[in-house]
């Protein structure tokens, strides 16, 4: 897929995969592995949500994207990240594969529902969709009004059955009894029936 085409949060899975596959922490490379993660999910924050990323600390970025009114959890995940990252990039602190491969995988989870958002938030951008309100017809879908052909509205139909034909739902026609010569209202018969 072109990389132009992909959302911020699709480019960002496609890096974290990369960076998964090349098993940095099993090597004992953690600090390349970290940097890699944060620079990922900088430029995703910088790219979907337009905030100045990369010259943050873990707790500003955060700051700003609760400001921001980006998802609590979303945020919360970036931030753990991040912040594990400058521990093990600039305290030198002992880390373990274990835990820099949950990192991944954290971030791996965060841009997966990151994606389903996009692409719920762009098929509601499409223009061949209708905005709520608007004048197409959605049977039975509250708030929309339905537009029906111009010309006579179609019978309705009666209970399945009633007119005596097994099944039949078409609608019924009054027809005068042939039994009796008193005025009866008439009988109860399908349209279909109902010819003379």
């Amino acid at each position: 897929m072109d990389e132009v085409l992909l959302t911020p949060a699709q480019r960002a899975l496609a890096e974290l995969n990369r960076v998964a596959s090349l098993g940095l922490p099993e090597k004992g490379r953690y600090a390349e592995h970290y940097a890699l993660l944060s620079k990922t999910l900088r430029a995703y924050v910088r790219d979907r949500f337009g905030l100045s990323a990369g010259e943050r600390t873990p707790r500003e970025l955060r700051e700003d994207m609760l400001r921001a009114g980006i998802d609590r959890t979303e945020t919360a995940t970036i931030y753990e990240i991040l912040r594990e990252g400058e521990t093990a990039r600039f305290h030198r602190a002992v880390s373990y594969p274990a835990r820099a491969q949950h990192a991944v995988r954290s971030a791996l989870d965060a841009m997966r529902r990151a994606a389903v958002a996009e692409q719920h938030r762009r098929l509601r951008q499409r223009p061949d969709r209708p905005e709520p309100g608007s004048q197409r017809a959605h049977p039975g879908r509250q708030g929309l009004r339905v537009r029906h052909p111009p010309g006579p509205p179609p019978p309705r139909a009666g209970p399945a059955g009633a007119c005596g034909g097994a099944g039949c739902s078409r609608p019924f026609a009054l027809r005068p009894s042939s039994h009796s010569s008193s005025p009866s209202p008439g009988r109860r018969s399908c349209a279909r029936r109902s010819s003379p």
